[in-house]
């Protein structure tokens, strides 16, 4: 049934829908932790599917993921490396 439903909402959307167990793997957080970032506005926000349940677009985690991943790589700007070397 549930299958059925999100096939639906995919067909309608174009979009793939991915559930809490799928999102919360991919992510490596707790719920409590996603909870907390969706309610400070850091992390995409959930949508009921019925019931209790509820999914992510695919899109919206890939693309959370995916600054996540930036902001790792990131180097300091020049104006940030200025201001580390007038606090050190």
């Amino acid at each position: 049934m549930k299958e059925k439903r999100d096939q639906l909402i995919k067909d309608q959307m174009g979009e793939s829908i991915q559930r809490k167990p799928v999102v919360l793997a991919r992510v490596g957080l707790s719920d409590p932790a996603v909870w907390r970032l969706e309610r400070d506005g850091l992390f995409p926000k959930r949508f009921k599917l019925g019931g209790n349940s509820v999914g992510w677009l695919k899109s919206e985690i890939d693309a959370w993921i995916e600054l996540r991943a930036n902001d790792r790589l990131k180097l300091p700007s020049v104006a940030e490396k200025a201001q580390l070397a007038q606090q050190g």
